[in-house]
């Protein structure tokens, strides 16, 4: 059955402990067949069914040594078929037009997803190397989502910007020198906000914002420009108009010179608020 030569290179492969252990499996399978085994005390020897030995025995003919490597394209896992070209394009359109449960469309798929949709689909097991393989062949990427803010008004996003436009128009007619505080707040989740899903390469997978409903540490702060100072630090578990209120009223008790344009900041936070909200002041503040 083997020429002489591949029968050398197979035994050569076989003993190799650092190959691959298919394809060591494979060219035992082979060895045995050509010492004349039948398929059926292959199969027996080495615990895999009889039609599986005939497969790898007839690929031999076909490709010769070559053929019993595992397929670049997919896991190679004992047992388990490749797709066929047509099922890869099926598959490529129901990834790109359905939606992985629990999710919505474009927000990308996890490889246990994948794999399960391919099993129920086409009744075909992959490994989950086996299943990275195929995200790559179709051109696919394991790619970190960006959020979908369900709860952006763009409305109300174009009119923050207007007013801040026109307040910063209204300074710079005053001519008069101010020193400004560089202000910013920074929420840090307690928990995982977004994880890597595959989607096709430069297509971001796009996953609806939940955030809000994660624990978070919520952080405020400001640095004098002119010293570089921290100004009113100011920390609290859950962000809402009262707490950024709360923490301008801070900043207007360290910088009482300082003038705000928006007349919402004057309002005052209730006590049972207060209590309601937590909030506290930095670690290490005054």
């Amino acid at each position: 059955m083997l020429s002489e030569t591949d029968y050398q290179e197979a035994v050569r492969r076989y003993k190799n402990m650092r190959g691959k252990g298919h394809e060591r499996q494979r060219y035992h399978a082979l060895i045995l067949v050509h010492q004349r085994y039948s398929s059926r005390e292959v199969g027996q020897i080495l615990l895999v069914d009889e039609e599986t030995i005939r497969r790898w025995v007839q690929q031999y003919p076909e490709r010769g040594l070559a053929g019993l490597r595992n397929d670049p394209q997919w896991g190679g896992e004992h047992g388990q078929r490749e797709l066929t070209v047509e099922q890869v394009e099926t598959l490529k359109g129901l990834l790109g037009e359905e939606a992985m449960a629990g999710t919505k469309g474009g927000s990308g798929w996890t490889n246990k997803a994948a794999r399960q949709l391919i099993a129920e689909r086409f009744g075909v097991a992959y490994s989950k190397s086996g299943m990275r393989k195929l995200f790559a062949h179709m051109g696919w990427s394991y790619q970190r989502g960006r959020k979908l803010y369900i709860r952006r008004d763009p409305v109300d996003q174009a009119r923050y910007e207007l007013e801040t436009q026109t307040a910063l128009a209204k300074y710079a007619r005053m001519g008069k020198p101010v020193v400004p505080l560089a202000s910013d707040q920074s929420k840090v989740y307690l928990e995982g906000t977004l994880g890597r899903r595959w989607n096709p390469i430069g297509q971001q997978p796009v996953v609806a914002d939940v955030a809000r409903q994660k624990r978070a540490e919520n952080l405020y702060g400001a640095v004098h420009l002119g010293t570089g100072a921290e100004v009113a630090p100011f920390a609290i578990d859950w962000q809402d108009s009262d707490a950024t209120i709360r923490w301008y009223e801070l900043l207007l008790e360290e910088c009482p010179q300082a003038r705000f344009s928006s007349g919402r900041i004057k309002r005052r936070i209730t006590p049972a608020k207060r209590s309601k909200s937590g909030w506290r002041r930095s670690p290490g503040s005054k």
